[in-house]
């Protein structure tokens, strides 16, 4: 099944997630780390919840939007699924795409999914 495809829920910290694996505990989801929590929680905060989750049914997605310092900063930290915005330059897209394969790293588009609204509290 295409990534896109899956149910994608928009998460900020670790519980959520938490709250998240519970509910759905039986189906592979998608889980997008959303830019506006990383600028404030830093790539080292991501790279912590990328070690403590389970990656065999959550897809964990980080999404940069066109910040080209924190995608590289996520792919050195060994982030990977990154999802970025499809208005960047398409030099600078290669270039990610060229870094990212030889790191093993998945680009996605963030406009391509679909984010379900769930209430957390």
């Amino acid at each position: 099944m295409n990534i896109y495809n899956y149910s994608t829920f928009e998460i900020s910290n670790l519980e959520q997630i938490n709250s998240l694996k519970k509910t759905f505990e039986n189906e592979k989801i998608n889980i997008i780390h959303s830019f506006k929590s990383l600028i404030w929680q830093g790539p080292f905060y991501v790279q912590e919840i990328n070690k403590k989750i389970d990656l065999t049914k959550i897809n964990y997605i980080v999404e940069t939007n066109n910040n080209l310092g924190l995608i590289i900063s996520l792919i050195d930290m060994g982030i990977k699924k990154i999802s970025i915005s499809n208005s960047l330059d398409k030099n600078v897209k290669d270039k990610i795409f060229s870094i990212a394969k030889k790191r093993n790293v998945d680009i996605y588009f963030t406009k391509k999914f679909t984010k379900k609204k769930i209430d957390f509290y």
